[in-house]
């Protein structure tokens, strides 16, 4: 089977000739591994850049698919980085201005922009809501112009035939704490229907942004929600407020032609019993952390091969701590767990850390590759 048919197989719940192995590489590993500094790994590149980098890390290590970022804009060839003692400087290169880059790979205004900082929007009216979702999302042929979209048709005409090309972006949720994390919890009890409002509207604005990948050829396209878990609102809350607004924005996905997986972040468990109503064909999960443990034989026994379920290799205390024995055994375990009856898929539950040893990842897809055969059964 191609890597592409091997993936199709899994998401479709059943069992392809080897487990698949797709390790979660969205984020900056990539640029560390290319040889770019991740400090400002987005920074100063356009689309075609982007692309190469991708490519890279994929000829290296030759996963089940691509792992890919939202992309940036054309005009990022219009920029350089200077380094100049311990700071980061991003620099226009027609106009020389400089902007600092922060430790958290934010920009600091240039002193004349200071004074054109966003307020908070109050939000008291739907008008304000729709004020709000207009500012925040962007339009499909926007994005497409823009060159957002320019690494996803590059890699679609040299590996679409073959490998499943899937497209990783913010998931929508995160619109209710554009006020700040508290306020957006205490908008939830205060003002349900006017919040209510704003989910739905941000949902379906947000399909602009799947119409630019699906255009580009995407075939996967995966939203990360990553702030709505059970260990900052109630199941409850959950269903009340966000589970009829994903199921549309789901079914909207899969009439756009693709397949439609979902990155939940925080405490799954109590919430699967609505996960399974999504008509989604993939849940990716978080590794166990904080004061929850996800359990993946539970996950998977719990939708009903219903939805594909991707593994949760710890990132930190497997991948990038870890060393080849370890994660051997992680991986025969996670297999073990869940892999009977097809369905299944390997990955590790947060993005590639940094620093992560490039033996740790080989050896992770390695492993798979040995012991996720479903025929014959690996001992």
């Amino acid at each position: 089977m191609t890597p592409k048919e091997r993936m199709l197989s899994a998401l479709n719940c059943e069992e392809p000739d080897v487990i698949p192995v797709a390790p979660h590489w969205w984020g900056v590993y990539k640029f560390e591994f290319y040889g770019r500094d991740p400090r400002w790994a987005w920074y100063a590149l356009d689309g075609h850049q982007l692309a190469q980098i991708d490519m890279y890390f994929y000829k290296h290590f030759k996963p089940d698919w691509f792992h890919l970022d939202e992309g940036v804009p054309k005009s990022g060839r219009d920029y350089k980085v200077e380094e100049r003692g311990r700071e980061l400087f991003l620099v226009h290169k027609p106009t020389g201005n400089r902007y600092r880059i922060r430790a958290n790979q934010t920009l600091e205004p240039l002193e004349g922009e200071k004074s054109k900082s966003r307020t908070q929007t109050v939000l008291e009216t739907k008008d304000d809501v729709d004020l709000l979702v207009e500012r925040a999302f962007r339009k499909c042929e926007d994005l497409i112009k823009e060159g957002y979209t320019d690494h996803v048709e590059e890699i679609v005409k040299k590996y679409g035939d073959t490998v499943l090309i899937a497209v990783n972006v913010g998931g929508p949720s995160g619109i209710i704490y554009a006020n700040g994390f508290a306020n957006g919890l205490i908008m939830l009890y205060r003002k349900p229907n006017l919040m209510k409002y704003l989910i739905e509207r941000a949902y379906e604005a947000h399909v602009e942004v799947a119409k630019a990948y699906a255009t580009a050829g995407c075939h996967a396209f995966i939203i990360s929600e990553d702030r709505i878990g059970a260990d900052i609102i109630s199941p409850k809350m959950y269903r009340e407020f966000f589970l009829e607004p994903e199921k549309k924005y789901f079914y909207e996905i899969r009439k756009l032609g693709m397949i439609p997986i979902l990155y939940f972040c925080g405490n799954v468990m109590p919430i699967l019993q609505y996960i399974r109503e999504l008509d989604i064909d993939g849940l990716m999960i978080e590794e166990s952390r904080k004061n929850f443990i996800i359990d993946l034989a539970k996950v998977k026994e719990a939708l009903e091969g219903k939805v594909c379920v991707f593994g949760n290799l710890d990132t930190v205390n497997v991948l990038l701590n870890g060393d080849e024995k370890s994660i051997t055994k992680e991986v025969r375990e996670q297999i073990s767990a869940a892999a009977a009856g097809g369905g299944f898929i390997a990955s590790n539950g947060s993005p590639l850390a940094p620093g992560t040893p490039v033996k740790n990842v080989s050896t992770f897809i390695e492993s798979v590759r040995k012991y996720g055969r479903y025929r014959p059964s690996y001992s």
